[in-house]
């Protein structure tokens, strides 16, 4: 994945930048930045792009970031954050920034590296801190490649992800190795080797607001138009991953409107005759865009996402890496995705059936979701001071689950997520829940800007348009739901063989964490007959088990 990793050094003629580079594009074609060092540090970039080679703004200050930023745009993202940094005002202005991105700043005056994140945490970045040596990398591979990174596995991630599918908090599967949070600059002190981290955004900022249901209808819209224009870019091969969803059609929708003229790519993947590919053809046929549908087969959707698992450190399960088979095709056409990233949650109020309306999250009213890894995490911290379930969330379930799929096309595909634009954010959670449940201002608000997408096109989650009406353009026999049959497919011999020769207890990682035989326990009974499935379960081990031996080989 593109991204800043670098590391301090223990003799000033120390070397290992190119350890971190070859891992980092051990199985991508990114390109590698100019490498900085002296006696303190070295650093570099990977990059998706030709990256620009103007990095230092002064002799005293070097900055790098990777990502980008949708306002501000009059300024150079760089030399934005250098001049609030040496004016003292960079929490201030980081507060504001509208974007995905991370940054390093390394002040060799003051002897101090800073690492930052954007104001959700979406551009990821990990750190070490080990022997009081500070490390940082876009993935953790990249760490693990410095040789003075401990290899320890975290028994409460492996848990976590055996259990829920994804890790929690700034949690990878090492003990040594952490997520940089949200909103967050990590300073590093040279001279003390002490590490302090602080928060320049918190939710609590986000003030409730006293307006109708017609006037927020209204407001919604125009800032969903919005964040589509701020992250659209004519001059790109442009695209979008059109589903049977809301969000994709809700973005496609936005666009035709915006820029009528603009011809760019939407894509679609599924197998032959289910719904998503079917309604995602209604929708295309109301644009001008090309429209490219990939079919899984028995022969295309397996092996392909074994190295999906290492582009992602063994933290998504294969069962949720759709379309990963087909990126290089894609990638051909599309530069940029407008992703429909988690807009159901956002506008939708998709979580209110199992949540308290404006009520702040906590260990009670976030057990239908953590489930037995609820203990695990902090409530009661001044980033979620607010009367809202959802940004707890946002930043977990959201941040560590959903964001992984995106992770996994970032060295194909940049991702621009148009539900997560600041201004919108802050609109719908200073509203009343209650606008939000069973998606009504989300609905009112599509109905009323894009009728000619909404009126009679189905909804995939129903099979109705989004006013309830029984739609006649889906076939009402044998119906195909979801992208692919996961519990048929791993009964194919030779995916069969795979499952048998990785999940053999017998000398399997998976053992030396829990005390159960995964064969036994889960696919036997699977295999034996269709009133059990547990696809779930098998691929999550599947996912674990193959991470744990690739990384045992890993120097």
């Amino acid at each position: 994945m593109p991204g800043i990793y670098g590391y301090t050094k223990n003799e000033p003629d120390e070397n290992l930048i190119p350890l971190m580079t070859s891992s980092l594009r051990e199985i991508t074609q990114l390109t590698t930045g100019i490498v900085i060092s002296d006696e303190h540090l070295q650093m570099s970039q990977v990059h998706l792009i030709k990256p620009n080679k103007k990095k230092s703004h002064r002799a005293d200050i070097f900055i790098s970031i990777e990502g980008e930023k949708y306002n501000y745009t009059k300024e150079d993202f760089e030399e934005l954050l250098v001049k609030s940094y040496l004016n003292g005002q960079l929490k201030n202005t980081l507060a504001e920034i509208d974007g995905i991105f991370n940054a390093v700043i390394y002040d060799s005056v003051e002897k101090k590296i800073h690492i930052i994140s954007d104001r959700y945490g979406m551009k990821f970045l990990y750190y070490s801190l080990d022997n009081s040596r500070f490390s940082w990398s876009p993935e953790v591979k990249g760490l693990l490649a410095l040789p003075f990174i401990s290899k320890s596995i975290d028994p409460k991630a492996v848990e976590s992800f055996i259990e829920l599918g994804y890790v929690l908090e700034d949690r990878s599967l090492f003990t040594n190795v952490k997520l940089l949070n949200p909103a967050t600059i990590m300073t590093f002190d040279l001279k003390s080797k002490k590490l302090k981290q602080e928060y320049y955004w918190k939710w609590s900022a986000i003030k409730t607001q006293s307006i109708t249901f017609k006037q927020a209808t209204e407001k919604l819209g125009w800032l969903f138009l919005d964040a589509i224009k701020k992250r659209f870019d004519p001059s790109k091969k442009m695209g979008i991953a059109l589903s049977g969803g809301l969000d994709s059609r809700a973005i496609v929708a936005a666009v035709t409107r915006l820029y009528p003229d603009y011809k760019g790519t939407l894509f679609t993947f599924g197998i032959d005759g289910c719904d998503d590919i079917e309604i995602a053809k209604m929708v295309a046929n109301k644009t001008n865009w090309n429209h490219k549908i990939y079919h899984f087969t028995a022969q295309n959707w397996f092996e392909p996402r074994f190295d999906s698992i290492w582009r992602t450190d063994g933290m998504l399960s294969m069962q949720h890496m759709h379309g990963s088979e087909f990126l290089d095709d894609i990638s051909i056409d599309i530069e940029i995705n407008l992703n429909g990233y988690a807009g159901d949650v956002v506008c939708g109020g998709g979580w209110f059936k199992s949540l308290p309306l404006d009520t702040k999250a906590n260990i009670y009213n976030m057990q239908n979701f953590y489930k037995g890894q609820t203990q695990q995490l902090s409530f009661d911290t001044e980033f979620y001071d607010i009367n809202k379930s959802e940004p707890h969330l946002l930043m977990n379930r959201v941040r560590r689950f959903t964001n992984m799929g995106t992770v996994n096309s970032l060295d194909k595909i940049e991702q621009r997520k148009p539900f997560f634009d600041n201004g919108l954010m802050e609109f719908v959670l200073s509203l009343p829940d209650e606008y939000r449940k069973d998606h009504k201002l989300y609905s009112t608000m599509l109905l009323k800007f894009f009728p000619e997408f909404f009126n009679d096109i189905p909804w995939q989650k129903t099979r109705k348009t989004i006013s309830g009406k029984e739609s006649n353009n889906l076939k009402k026999d044998n119906i195909i739901r979801g992208y692919i049959n996961y519990a048929r497919e791993i009964r194919d011999e030779s995916v069969l063989a795979r499952i048998n020769e990785l999940l053999h207890v017998n000398g399997s990682k998976y053992s030396h964490f829990v005390d159960i035989d995964v064969i036994e326990k889960y696919l036997t009974p699977h295999l034996s007959s269709t009133k059990y499935n547990y696809t779930t379960e098998i691929f999550i081990f599947l996912t674990l088990e193959y991470y744990l031996r690739r990384v045992s080989n890993f120097s």
